[in-house]
């Protein structure tokens, strides 16, 4: 559950970590890290929920698109495990998890 006082520290865990195939043929790496801070947008028309950082458990996904394999694309805000590799398995169409 979110909470509103400010934190001393961010932590990042990677929780999983998993390949797709981009075109079906070029593999690319995914993580999904447990963070204790979702960032918020700070747009003043937005509501408090998405404009005000935030401070619980929530987790990212981070892709590491070829041909660089940096990370350039974080999707974060998950509230659940279980949402954030429901969310990988759509977006990927198939992937494989590391055990």
């Amino acid at each position: 559950m979110p909470i509103s006082k400010p934190i001393n520290t961010i932590t990042e865990v990677i929780i999983k970590t998993g390949y797709a195939k981009y075109d079906k043929t070029i593999p690319y790496k995914i993580e999904i890290v447990e963070t204790n801070f979702k960032s918020g947008s700070g747009d003043y028309e937005d509501k408090p929920e998405l404009q005000d950082d935030q401070y619980g458990i929530f987790y990212e996904i981070k892709f590491y698109p070829p041909p660089d394999s940096v990370c350039s694309i974080i999707e974060s805000g998950h509230t659940s495990l279980e949402s954030a590799i429901s969310r990988v398995e759509e977006c990927t169409g198939g992937i494989e998890w590391e055990k």
